[in-house]
């Protein structure tokens, strides 16, 4: 049975209005295209026909955004700063993903400034609760959707590992630290990006 209710039900067009290339909101994204077959858009100055190289396996397609505000279901999957100021010119009903409440932390969020013509979804129940009482926002709470890639043959002599990005809000350095005391064949394997602040103490 599919425990994830409801993604799948209408062909939406995502858009990923971040700068970050690793981490949760892209993977988000990624999972949401291998497991419904949704389109990923990219904000460029210009529409390229041609699509990109999204990893995991996906790609995105670069549409300015006169052309991108014409697509139907629209589907923001996440949004950071460098892209609060096209926030105007989305349609109402236009859905956007709230994945952690630092995203509506900062002062006169823009995110908040169209709250009522935006719908929203949350991936965690705190989250939820969190809209719904400090910005008395109504969302969505849908699970994390996950795709189930075909697991390969190759053996491998890790027992444990880490994918989560590599910084101190992760714990990582909790783990790095029990590497140092654990003998290699039983050290965690560590994967992942490393962000500048963790690298200069591991």
């Amino acid at each position: 049975m599919d425990i994830i209710n409801n993604y799948g039900e209408d062909k939406v067009n995502m858009v990923y209005m971040a700068k970050p290339v690793y981490g949760g909101w892209v993977t988000f994204t990624a999972h949401m295209a291998l497991k419904y077959g949704y389109d990923i858009h990219k904000i460029g100055k210009r529409s390229e026909k041609n699509k990109r190289d999204y990893g995991y396996g996906v790609q995105y397609q670069n549409l300015c955004i006169d052309e991108i505000v014409k697509l139907p279901n629209l589907f923001i999957t996440a949004i950071d700063k460098h892209y609060y100021e096209y926030l105007e010119h989305f349609p109402d009903g236009t859905t956007i993903v709230i994945h952690d409440p630092t995203e509506l932390k900062a002062k006169d969020n823009p995110i908040l400034k169209y709250k009522d013509k935006l719908r929203f979804i949350t991936i965690r129940e705190t989250v939820c609760e969190f809209l719904r009482k400090q910005h008395d926002i109504k969302s969505t709470f849908k699970l994390h959707p996950f795709y189930e890639y075909e697991r390969g043959n190759t053996p491998s002599d890790i027992k444990c590992v880490s994918i989560s990005r590599i910084d101190f809000d992760k714990n990582t350095d909790i783990l790095l630290k029990a590497n140092m005391k654990l003998p290699e064949q039983t050290q965690i394997g560590i994967f992942g990006t490393c962000t500048v602040a963790a690298a200069a103490v591991c």
